[in-house]
């Protein structure tokens, strides 16, 4: 296996880390969530990890002590995450589960998750485009366009808007003016910014 960073070395030093996360309230998305689960709310929380941290990938029942104990660590430091970012909310929850590569790769039967291997290969592969050549009207978004990630998506969603518009038109430069304008509102009033 890949040598561990320090912040899996021990527990404290998990509980210490600051991991750059991905994190988002899916129950806050759903209109009826309230109704259903009222007092109640439902987190996800992403980072990023190596499969080789985890040893071998095995039955889900029988990954061993490593496996279990670099799971806890991760799971202490993306709390750590969600309490850097949403103080006190960490202590709130009821239930944490801890995704792997090995989760991955046993339930989708590959170890990465999110899109295309990010490796050189794939940013030289000339199929992976805005526009798809050999289906007149299909254009292609999201982060396999670009690179991964959230920040991405929103760039590759413009790029796509552009070539579907094209770069000249005034509803695509409306458009973008209105978003920037949004997004300038939003940072300048939510003081969590």
């Amino acid at each position: 296996p890949d040598e561990l960073p320090a912040f899996l070395a021990s527990d404290e030093a998990a509980r210490e880390a600051q991991l750059p996360a991905f994190i988002s309230f899916p129950s806050a998305k759903d209109a009826s969530y309230d109704t259903r689960c009222p007092g109640k709310s439902c987190a996800v929380v992403l980072t990023d990890s190596n499969a080789s941290y985890f040893g071998e990938p095995g039955p889900t029942s029988k990954r061993g002590e490593q496996y279990e104990t670099i799971k806890k660590r991760y799971r202490y430091a993306i709390l750590n995450a969600l309490d850097r970012h949403f103080p006190g909310l960490a202590s709130k929850a009821s239930y944490v589960d801890v995704g792997t590569p090995h989760s991955n790769l046993h339930y989708l039967g590959r170890a990465g998750s999110y899109g295309l291997d990010q490796d050189a290969s794939r940013f030289l592969d000339p199929s992976i485009r805005v526009a798809v050549p050999k289906v007149r009207g299909l254009f292609l978004t999201g982060q396999d366009v670009m690179i991964c990630g959230v920040f991405p998506q929103v760039l590759a969603a413009w790029l796509t808007f552009a070539k579907v518009m094209g770069v000249t038109s005034p509803d695509l430069w409306l458009s973008l003016a209105d978003f920037v304008l949004a997004v300038g509102r939003r940072c300048s009033f939510d003081k969590t910014y």
